[in-house]
């Protein structure tokens, strides 16, 4: 790629970007915009690495998606991989930026 091209590509990611653009998903949500900023957009995956293994875990509109199953939140996701509760934010590293 060239420079160019990258500067460009810089400059629409932190224009366009929720979590790093706070005016396109504010800190407080309204009425309107019920969706927790910390998350990303859906179609998002985050990916997880645990104890040596790979976890990918797909963003949905109202909820996500592992291994072909659906989870309400991350902290439920947290607690199948590991056994144990975690904060699903913390544990995926989307705690607040």
């Amino acid at each position: 790629m060239n420079k160019c091209f990258k500067e460009r590509l810089s400059e629409l990611i932190i224009k366009y970007d929720p979590i790093n653009n706070r005016n396109l998903c504010p800190n407080r949500p309204n009425k309107k915009n019920t969706r927790d900023y910390r998350l990303p957009i859906p179609g998002t995956t985050i990916h997880k690495e645990y104890k040596g293994q790979a976890y990918i875990i797909l963003v949905l509109k109202d909820n996500f998606e592992y291994k072909q199953r659906r989870y309400k939140s991350l902290s439920a996701i947290a607690k199948r991989i590991t056994g144990s509760h975690w904060n699903g934010y913390g544990f995926f590293g989307l705690e607040k930026r």
